[in-house]
Formats: structure tokens, C-alpha cells, sequence
């Protein structure tokens, strides 16, 4: 047993920085940095975030973390609750107040997928950082994770209240956040307004971690994340081979949401509705050469005829509209991943001119 520790100790310390190679834990093969720059299957940006690091900090089965003790922490008033977890305030034995995040049994592979995350975006701003964690507490695989305690609001609860110079403020931050994470090679994978949230200060935080994941090029993934209202239409088509630009729609419908005053702004009951939803808006014709373009097959797709985001405007939300807001919105929310901004070219939009920092 103390020689195997030993190995995947040793191997846990590899590097993925030798090109071309294959990451055998992953299924990937990595080429000369020529051959992915314009790759049609290959994000734009930051493509080789993930190159030089070690297994133990991208692959779940060489993760090494050391536990924190439960018995350091005080459990009070539940604050919130998930898919897969609920969430408490609680007290550290020095008196710091901090945020518990029980996750419900799962796989133990996705709870070393989510340190790891977390660690990977350390330092980055606008994000909610994990103190500690705690695997394994009992005979189901489950963890708790410790965070920082902020005084906040869940940015749902300030839908509709909001004007427009605040939704330039809060949509800045969010870019600034998934600027940073996407750069140290991290998809969220599941943004939206029940996943911000806001400081007394008006600091954004983008939180819950739990669908995060490394992005290699090249590497499928599974489409089923993320919630329905915010997939990505790469999502729907099943198409696994997506990068960061899946956060960049989720962001699009948030901001969209936020102008418009319609939230969610594509609701299917299901993900062939949700399609067919944003469908009626884009229209059928781009979406056929998008599924040409990347040579995918979704049988028999909506028909509809493209329409302009000037129908979502009426007198509620009129005085949210700009040019500038409807031109950031037609070119996040489309359907080539390739062509949809980045969150730094967003960043650069003329639509935050008034609130960049």
C-alpha cells in the first residue's frame, strides 16, 4: 500500500507540458501551439491555460488536500439550498462567521473536480474563495466546503430594481470574473442570476462551483449541464466539444434578462423547447449553417424566421435600452461559439465605456 501511495504521489506531480503528447487520464493529445490557433474545434482564448500543470491539480484521482476538521465549525441558519447541496452560516472556533456548503452523496471524483476548481481560481477577484474542506465525514461520499462569509443579496432578488447603471456595474464585475477564471483554464458551466451575488458594497461575487471544469482543446464533454434557461445552443445541438464561449451565452441571456425585465429570457419546458425558444428569435437559417459549419446532426430543427431583440422592448423597459445594450447582446447571443465575444472583448464593449475600472 505504502508503494502505491508512493507512485501516484510521483505521478500526481507530472506535468502536461510535453507536446505532442497524450494526457492518458484524460484522453487528450496535446500538438505544437500552431496547430491549434484558428482551429475550428479549439476556443480562441486561452486554449493551453491547462498545458503545464500537474495531474494532481487537473485530474480528480491525483488530487492531494489536506482536510480540514469539522469539529472547528459551528453549524447555524440554513442560507440557501441546490440540486446538490445546501448551504448554512456557521461559526468558526475563533469567532470568524463563514458560509458551510453541504454537498449531498455524490461521486467522489466530482468533489475532487470542485476543489480543484476552487484552488485553480485562487486570487481571482470577483469570485467567493474556499477557506476549506472536509471529505468523507461518514460512510457516503460527501464533503463540506468552507467559504468566506459575505453580507450579501442573491442578485435574483434585485431583478427588476435595478437601473441601468447598476447593470453596467454588476455586468462589468461578472466579465471581470469570468475574464480571470476562463484565463486559469476553468468553464463555470452554470452562470446565472441564482449564481451572483452582491455586497453591500456593490461588489459581485459569482459563486457555486459544483459544474465547473478544466477546459482541454479538443476534449468532449457532457452536455448535459448547466441550467435549461441558459444553455448554450452548442448545449442543445450536443455538441461536446465546447469551450468557455458557454459562459459567454449564459451571460448574454443574464444581461439580456436584466434590460429587458424578462426573466428567463428563453424558457423551454425541455431542452428541445428551449431550442425551438431561441430559434423563434435567432432564426432557423443561421442555425443550419451552424450545424454545417461543425458538421453536426439535430434532426428535424425548428423552422422560424430570425427576429431582431427590439421585440422585447415595451414601455416597462424602455428606459434600460440602449444601442449599445442591443449591439453586446446580438453579439453574445448567437449561435457560433467561435464568433460570440469573449469576456475580455465584452469587457471592451462600448456599453460599460461609463462604469470600466
Amino acid at each position: 500500500m505504502h508503494l502505491i501511495l508512493m507512485v501516484l504521489a510521483v505521478l500526481g506531480q507530472c506535468k502536461l507540458n510535453t507536446k505532442p503528447h497524450q494526457n492518458h487520464f484524460e484522453n487528450i493529445f496535446y500538438y505544437e501551439d500552431d496547430y491549434y490557433k484558428n482551429h475550428l474545434r479549439v476556443s480562441k482564448v486561452y486554449w493551453n491555460a491547462n498545458f503545464n500543470k500537474r495531474l494532481k491539480d487537473v485530474d480528480p484521482r491525483y488530487l492531494y488536500y489536506k482536510d480540514g476538521d469539522i469539529k472547528r465549525y459551528t453549524k447555524y441558519d440554513k442560507i440557501g439550498r441546490g440540486a446538490f447541496s445546501q448551504v448554512f452560516i456557521g461559526l468558526r472556533d475563533d469567532g470568524e462567521a463563514v458560509v458551510m456548503k453541504e454537498l449531498k452523496p455524490m461521486k467522489w471524483q466530482a468533489i475532487n473536480r470542485e476543489i480543484q476548481v476552487l484552488k485553480a481560481i485562487k486570487g481571482t477577484t470577483n469570485t467567493l474563495q474556499l477557506i476549506d474542506a472536509i471529505r468523507n465525514q461518514n460512510k457516503k461520499q460527501n464533503a463540506t466546503f468552507i467559504y468566506q462569509y459575505l453580507s450579501s443579496v442573491n442578485l435574483l432578488h434585485l431583478f427588476g430594481k435595478l437601473e441601468l447603471p447598476k447593470i453596467q456595474l454588476y455586468m462589468y464585475q461578472l466579465l471581470k470574473a469570468l475574464n480571470q477564471v476562463h484565463s486559469k483554464g476553468v468553464m463555470h458551466r452554470d452562470v446565472k442570476m441564482a449564481n451572483i451575488i452582491i455586497k453591500e458594497d456593490d461588489t459581485l461575487y459569482l459563486i457555486d462551483w459544483g459544474l465547473g471544469e478544466f477546459y482541454h482543446p479538443k476534449k468532449r464533454y457532457n452536455t448535459r449541464v448547466g441550467t435549461r434557461y441558459y444553455k448554450a445552443p452548442e448545449l442543445l445541438v450536443n455538441n461536446k466539444q465546447y469551450d468557455y464561449s458557454v459562459d459567454m451565452w449564459a451571460f448574454g441571456c443574464t444581461l439580456a434578462s436584466m434590460i429587458f425585465q424578462k426573466q428567463p429570457l428563453f424558457k423551454g419546458k425541455d431542452v428541445y423547447e428551449q431550442l425551438d425558444k431561441i430559434v423563434a428569435v435567432l432564426g432557423t437559417e443561421d442555425l443550419l449553417k451552424y450545424l454545417e459549419k461543425y458538421d453536426l446532426v439535430y434532426p428535424d430543427p425548428p423552422i422560424h424566421t430570425q427576429q431582431p431583440f427590439t421585440i422585447y422592448i415595451d414601455p416597462e423597459n424602455a428606459h434600460l435600452v440602449t444601442k449599445e445594450g442591443l449591439d453586446l447582446i446580438s453579439k453574445l447571443l448567437i449561435y457560433d461559439h467561435k464568433l460570440r465575444l469573449t469576456a475580455e472583448e465584452a469587457m471592451a464593449h462600448s456599453f460599460f465605456d461609463g462604469v470600466r475600472m
